[in-house]
């Protein structure tokens, strides 16, 4: 017999997973939750652990965990859930709350800025020929 809660959580991850594919992020799944982190997000170059519960709630032991492995790669760490039939995520360094559409915008925004300000730099080293 298939246990509802396991049943229930590979469906938001998979949500997950699939709404960040669709909107550019590379994703992979850790198929029956044997890592860290349910699935690993990468957009440009920025990673993104990120843990899916069914009940929005991790465990002391989950948190140590995820809080060491953040720290030891350099990964970001979020919590996605279900709440009222929507996905949430949260970052659990800042304890940020949103929809996946304003995490998706938030980091798209701030590529941007990151973007725009290694093009500023590579055109003022162009232009006024300075050594790199």
């Amino acid at each position: 017999m298939t246990n509802v809660n396991y049943v229930k959580g590979r469906a938001c991850e998979n949500y997950v997973a699939n709404y960040l594919r669709r909107n550019g992020f590379y994703v992979v799944r850790s198929a029956g939750s044997h890592g860290v982190y349910d699935l690993v997000a990468i957009c440009h170059g920025r990673v993104f652990g990120i843990q899916c519960k069914t009940n929005g709630q991790l465990s002391r032991k989950e948190l140590i965990k995820i809080v060491e492995t953040s720290e030891r790669y350099g990964i970001i760490p979020f919590l996605a859930f279900r709440n009222n039939r929507r996905v949430k995520i949260v970052n659990l360094i800042t304890s940020e709350c949103m929809t996946l559409k304003q995490f998706v915008e938030s980091v798209k925004n701030s590529l941007t800025n990151v973007q725009a300000k290694s093009l500023n730099t590579i055109t003022h080293i162009v232009t006024n020929g300075d050594k790199i």
